[in-house]
């Protein structure tokens, strides 16, 4: 006898209709962070939370597919209400189960784009809807990109990316290819794409492109798109840096918080070194008095040519849904040979007491640098192809500088710092808030009197005072107390 028969236990089946069950949607729709503690990106919990992070942002999602995402949900997490605990058998689920919780969620959150049109087989419906054909990238003269009409090859569709790496960087990199179809590189098992159990280990998918559906920002997924813009002044905000979910996702060693959720005059050392060891590679840059003024981002946009890229619409297929996307297209990969020239830039970021996070407000650029020679460029696009390419970026380069959301974010910054109270300022304000308040015949407290005797003591302060609201002169009045 080799084994023991064990006895046959009946499965246990729900034989209502799923479109008939109970929700259980609102008890998981508002889940964060299904998988706490920020999980490595080659674990099941960082995909996991990755894919659900759309499906719960996703302001269309049928009633079907919020059961659907229930339901899975609950595949891998049980318990009556939040906080959910893993469940007990998770442990022993196999691969297969796990890569089918993945798609499950995949498919809600995404929206699949094929790089290769599918062979259609013409059958009857039999009375019944065809499913519809899947989005399918297209050649890059229909993405009413930029056109070099003196190029040496004719009239030539160009486009712009934005990219934290060098151009030495991109030549080890072997041109800007995305995570999710690099499998010679060690970036592909950093992020669990080898694993049985990941999406993008299978084909179909791997050999697609994505878009966010639950993004505020209708946009790109970046694990297998390529983000570029028709025009680069509309790219020059990539990277994001206050996207603490996917680009700059570095926490405070100290107590936690999202850098970029953290006022810079909170920041400790470890936070600027945290900062620096990140891949974006952020760094502090210090005022007169030594405290942090701003951070910096390193970053270059390239021209590239088209030739043998695929390309989808992204801005437009958005625009048609009722969002207002990003200016930007995607692209399945922009190899080295394609590139025309680097221009080397620093974003400049601000933490904004306003928005709570941290906010582009400037853009500095160096000399633009052919890559990776004149005569290169010159061979490939010719001499006056490359002479209309130099016109159209020092054209974007002044349009980058004055778009209206960098620009406003200027504006912020300067009334931000202007109203913002020195030790010293605030000290002062106080003893005169109390020396006002020692000799008040008024009964109850007079906000209008007291700003007026406060400024009349200290006129420099004026502009201050009038903009603290109730609860700001409240403070004061709780400060003045101690010099009362």
């Amino acid at each position: 006898m080799i084994g023991k028969i064990q006895p046959y236990q009946a499965p246990t089946i729900n034989r209502v209709a799923p479109k008939d069950r109970e929700s259980r949607w609102p008890l998981v729709r508002d889940v964060a962070e299904a998988f706490p503690g920020n999980p490595g990106a080659e674990t099941f919990g960082f995909w996991f939370n990755y894919f659900w992070t759309e499906v719960q942002k996703f302001d269309r999602i049928t009633a079907i597919q919020q059961q659907k995402a229930a339901e899975v949900f609950f595949s891998v997490f049980e318990g009556a209400q939040a906080p959910f605990t893993l469940r007990a058998d998770f442990a022993g689920r196999d691969d297969a189960f796990k890569e089918n919780v993945l798609r499950q969620l995949l498919l809600i959150g995404f929206k699949r784009v094929a790089l290769d049109a599918p062979a259609m087989t013409v059958r009857s419906p039999g009375g019944r809807s065809l499913a519809p054909a899947p989005l399918v990238a297209s050649d890059a003269r229909a993405m009413n990109l930029k056109i070099l009409q003196d190029a040496k090859r004719g009239p030539t569709p160009i486009a712009f990316r934005a990219d934290g790496r060098s151009y030495d960087e991109l030549i080890q990199h072997k041109g800007f290819r995305v995570r999710a179809r690099s499998k010679d590189s060690p970036v592909y098992a950093w992020n669990g794409f080898d694993k049985a159990w990941h999406p993008f280990n299978n084909p179909v998918y791997a050999n697609s492109m994505f878009l966010r559906l639950g993004s505020k920002n209708a946009d790109n997924c970046l694990q297998t798109v390529i983000s570029v813009g028709a025009e680069f002044a509309g790219v020059t905000h990539f990277p994001i840096l206050n996207d603490y979910v996917l680009v700059f996702p570095v926490k405070s060693p100290s107590d936690g918080r999202f850098l970029a959720l953290k006022p810079h005059w909170e920041w400790t050392p470890q936070d600027v070194l945290a900062a620096k060891a990140h891949s974006q590679k952020v760094r502090v840059v210090r005022g007169a008095g030594g405290a942090i003024e701003y951070l910096a981002k390193d970053n270059y946009i390239y021209a590239f040519l088209t030739d043998g890229v695929k390309f989808f619409h992204t801005e437009q297929y958005f625009k048609s849904h009722g969002h207002t996307p990003f200016p930007e297209r995607g692209a399945n990969e922009i190899p080295l040979a394609n590139i025309l020239c680097e221009i080397h830039f620093v974003q400049k970021w601000y933490f904004s007491e306003a928005d709570g996070q941290i906010m582009l407000y400037e853009l500095a650029f160096d000399p633009i640098k052919w890559v990776p020679s004149t005569a290169y460029v010159d061979v490939v696009i010719g001499t006056n192809g490359r002479q209309e390419l130099e016109a159209i970026i020092l054209r974007e380069i002044a349009k980058a500088r004055s778009r209206s959301d960098i620009t406003g974010e200027k504006l912020k910054l300067d009334r931000q710092n202007m109203l913002r109270w020195t030790p010293q300022e605030r000290e002062q304000a106080a003893r005169a808030l109390a020396a006002h308040l020692k000799v008040t015949t008024a009964k109850t407290p007079n906000g209008t009197n007291e700003k007026k005797a406060v400024i009349l003591a200290h006129p420099s302060l004026k502009v201050k005072i009038d903009a603290l609201d109730p609860k700001g002169w409240n403070d004061m009045r709780a400060e003045a107390k101690k010099y009362a």
